[in-house]
Formats: C-alpha cells, structure tokens, sequence
C-alpha cells in the first residue's frame, strides 16, 4: 500500500512535468523555502513528508490545486485532462475574437482603400474573409476529417458512457447521422 506522502510524490513528480527539480526548488526558495532539487526527490520519492504551507507553494507555482498534490493518481488525471480542456477553450475563444477583430479590420481597410485595387486581399482559396465565420471554420474542419475514422479512433481510447456521450455530441454538430 502506498503511503500518502508516497502518494504526494508521485503526483509532484507527474504534474510538474517539463519544470525540473532544480527548477522547482528555486522557485520555492524565492517563496521563503530552503529547497535544493535534494529536496524535491525526497518528496518526490515519499522520503520526506510536504508541509501544509510548501503544498501551497507548490500548487502556487505549478497552477494546480493543493489537493491535486492528495488525490489518487486517477482523480488527478481527470483533473488534468479538466485543465487541458479549459485551457484549450480559453485559446479557442481568444482565437475566436482575434478572428472576428482580423476580419473587422479587413473589411474596415477594404472599405477605405477600395478592394477594388487588390481583390484577392479579400479572399483566400476562392473564399471571402469577411464573411467567412468561426462557424464555418470550425465546420469545414469536421467536414475534412472522416467521421468513421475519428469515432473509430475514440473508441479505441474509451468505450465508457462519456466517450459514448462525446460522439453523440460530435454526431448531432457535424450533421451526422
């Protein structure tokens, strides 16, 4: 049975990923901490038990929750996975509203210069920018992929109630039956 500051450290180890041990122990020594990278394996490896207020530090530093650092490795996978998500959607909409703000300024441009003088400035592959939307985007995106080879893909990774809810979802927004 693992021993739940061998647990600790295993979830350490995993979420802070690319950032090394060195990396994290200086940035904990600029919070007021006496780390080493000796000090991140002893957590890491269960040797050494992680403080109340260090887990605070970590999860400061790591843009996690202190209780990620706790939970069982499955949890925190689906927390991650959570995270990836969010993260992904605050990118999409971002790109969304520099999308919608690019294609403002091209029909603002376009209106004061005249497209007349450079009608290809206006299009792409025989498409009009300005009124081509995120929408339509993100619907010719699906359109390319093969729907038989994703869902066959996805149900290779899981056949759970969720990934069955997933596809459902990807079937009614790509039209497909």
């Amino acid at each position: 049975m693992t021993s739940l500051d061998e647990q600790i450290g295993s979830n350490l180890a995993r979420l802070r990923g690319d950032l090394s041990q060195r990396d994290l122990a200086v940035e904990m020594t600029r919070r007021g901490w006496k780390w080493s990278h000796v000090t991140v394996g002893s957590v890491e490896r269960g040797e050494r038990p992680l403080r109340a207020a260090e887990a605070l530090g970590v999860a400061n530093i790591l843009g996690i929750q202190v209780e990620d650092l706790v939970t069982a490795q499955d949890n925190v996978r689906l927390r991650e996975a959570q995270r990836s998500v969010i993260y992904q959607l605050d990118r999409l909409q971002t790109a969304v509203r520099a999308w919608d703000a690019a294609r403002v300024e091209l029909a603002v441009v376009a209106d004061d210069v005249g497209h007349e003088s450079d009608p290809d400035a206006l299009t792409v592959d025989g498409m009009g920018l300005v009124g081509l939307s995120a929408e339509v985007v993100v619907r010719d995106i699906h359109a390319q992929e093969s729907f038989a080879s994703s869902k066959k893909y996805w149900l290779s990774r899981s056949s759970g109630a969720w990934m069955k809810s997933f596809i459902e979802a990807e079937k009614s927004h790509r039209g497909k039956r």
